[in-house]
This record gives C-alpha cells, structure tokens and sequence, in this order.
C-alpha cells in the first residue's frame, strides 16, 4: 500500500429483511454475485442480512390482497427492526449513512419501520413489498427518507397494483421516490445482465446518497474478520435483548402538531393501570420503567417540552396506548 494512501473503515450499512420461506444468508449474494452484486461498487459499505428467529418477521398469509390487513406481531417486528438500526448508530455509523431494505414480507416491514423511525435514514428500498399500515403516520424523519420500490409485473404473492398503491401514498407525503419494474418478480437481482446491474447500482448510490465521494479510498482490511453473517447475528441478538429490557414498551407514534403540540403514543404490553409504571418527563425526552423491566424505556423529543403539561397524559387499558400531549417550549 503507497505510504500516502488514507485507509479508512466501511462507514456505511445496508441492513437487509429476508422474505417469505428464506433467510439473510439466500441474500449475501446481493453483496457478493461476481456479476450483479453491490459489494464490489461500493466497498465502503457493511452489509447485514439477519434472519428471522422464527423464519418469518411477523405473521402473515399469502397473497397479499390488501394494504390494510393488518398481521400479528407486525408491532414487534418494527421494535426489532429498530433496535437493529439502534445497534448499527452505537457502533458509529449515523443513520443518515444506513439503508434499509428488503423483499416480501421484509421489503413491508422495511418500509413501516423506516417510516416510523425517529432518524432520517439514507434510504429504503423495498423489493416486492407493500405499504403495511396506510393508516399509520409516518414520522417527520420518515418522510425525509429517500425510497427506492421495486416490483414484478407478474407477482402472484404481491400483486403490482399494491407497488403502484405504495408509491401513490409515498408521493402524496412528499418522500422523494424512484420506482422500477424488474422482469422477475421473486428475486429481480438474480436475473440482472451488465447493463441493468448497472442501473440498479445507479439507483442504489442514489438513494445511498454521499457514498459516491468515498470511491477509491482503500478499506480497512480489518473489516474482513467482520462478516456480514457475524454482523446480522449479532443484530439479532442485541434487538431481542433490546425487547427484552424493555418489557414490550415500544413507540407508536410522535407527531408535531402545528409546530406547538407533541403527541407521543406508546403501546405498553402487559400493563393494566398506569399506576404501575414509572414515568418521568423531561424537557428533552421521557423515560418508562414497567415492572419487571431491568431498564427503561427511553425516548428523546425531537423539541423542548413545557414539563408542566407533563401531566397531560392518557391511558387506554383496553388498548394497551398511552398517549401523551405535551407543548412545546417557546423558542429562546
């Protein structure tokens, strides 16, 4: 190596949800083909491919008619997700650095959680997926998320019309989009000559954003004793112990409204009485211990809150919610 080359360690990380009957490993040749892989064109990048604990990230039934349906475990499945990304920021990659992506059922649950993140990410790209949740809001940063969707004409599991569907509510909120149409609807990537490997990395280092300045700084060779395998595993790991800790508390929602209110609504698995928690609200976050919890839930505001609207809280023992509506603090 020339004495004035700069080495620098992968800075980036496309974390990828596997799809219906297959696992993170049937995925690390979108990262390694010799042909079509991403591996090569962007070498800065860590690549994690987890599989699901129990085969699926949640439960579901194909084909998939409708956007709404709504599936068991779907809201653990997004907290797992999360917490993945939770992991890949604590490591020292920032979440504007870090796509996440997916294919079926993994490209749905891509798309939920992404929205749903409290930190603008690089990207979401999706594969064959569909808009989980039309209902639910996205988050402020979610809407400032780049989106990359992908589907098959001939998609039996996914018809394409809920491609089209997604897209639709993705512009309606503004999400800066780019749509494309593979021939094969299972696995588009596998099928990829020269030239279309070419545009789907084209579309890829767009939605990755600023990567493209890093071309032709050489790598810390000390990443090759890091996997992507490893690295998935051990996001798994850290997400279920993550769940664990906190007892099934997870974020719903967090709106500004008006620029004035902050809604904030939380889901407490298990809790029948709010009396049975600990809550604590600061000006820049809260915390929530639940029983039986080895540490708190905690959630930093996007603004500075009144504390003394600390109070305006409301919870629903049928549906397991907490809402809280606190005002935003006047600007120094």
């Amino acid at each position: 190596m020339p004495q004035d080359e700069e080495v620098r360690p992968a800075d980036a990380c496309v974390l990828w949800l596997h799809g219906d009957e297959d696992t993170g490993n049937g995925w690390e040749r979108l990262e390694s083909d010799p042909m079509s892989g991403l591996g090569r064109r962007l070498p800065w990048v860590q690549w994690a491919f987890p599989t699901a604990r129990s085969g699926t990230w949640f439960d579901y039934e194909l084909p998939i008619i409708e956007a709404s349906t709504e599936f068991k475990r779907v809201d653990d499945a997004v907290h797992t997700v999360h917490a993945m990304l939770a992991q890949i920021v604590e490591s020292g990659i920032k979440p504007s650095r870090i796509v996440l992506g997916g294919h079926g059922p993994g490209a749905a649950l891509a798309l939920l959680a992404g929205r749903t993140y409290q930190h603008t990410l690089a990207g979401i790209a999706g594969l064959s997926g569909w808009y989980m949740r039309p209902r639910q809001k996205s988050s402020e940063y979610g809407v400032r998320t780049p989106v990359l969707l992908c589907h098959g004409e001939d998609d039996d599991d996914v018809p394409v019309e809920l491609h089209s569907e997604a897209c639709g509510r993705l512009r309606r909120d503004g999400v800066e989009l780019s749509s494309y149409n593979p021939q094969e609807p299972k696995a588009p990537w596998r099928a990829l000559d020269e030239a279309s490997a070419a545009e789907m990395t084209r579309l890829a280092e767009h939605i990755v954003g600023g990567l493209a300045e890093h071309r032709g700084e050489t790598i810390d060779p000390n990443l090759e004793e890091d996997p992507s395998r490893a690295l998935a595993e051990r996001l798994v790991d850290a997400a279920e112990a993550a769940q664990r800790d906190v007892t099934a508390c997870r974020l719903v929602s967090m709106e500004l409204e008006g620029g004035t209110l902050l809604q904030v609504v939380l889901a407490l698995d298990g809790v029948s009485s709010l009396a049975e928690a600990d809550l604590s609200i600061g000006a820049t976050g809260l915390e929530l211990l639940l029983p039986g919890a080895r540490k708190p839930f905690s959630l930093p505001f996007p603004r500075r809150v009144d504390t003394d609207g600390a109070d305006m809280a409301k919870f629903s023992a049928k549906t397991g919610r907490l809402k809280l509506t606190l005002r935003v603090a006047a600007a120094c």
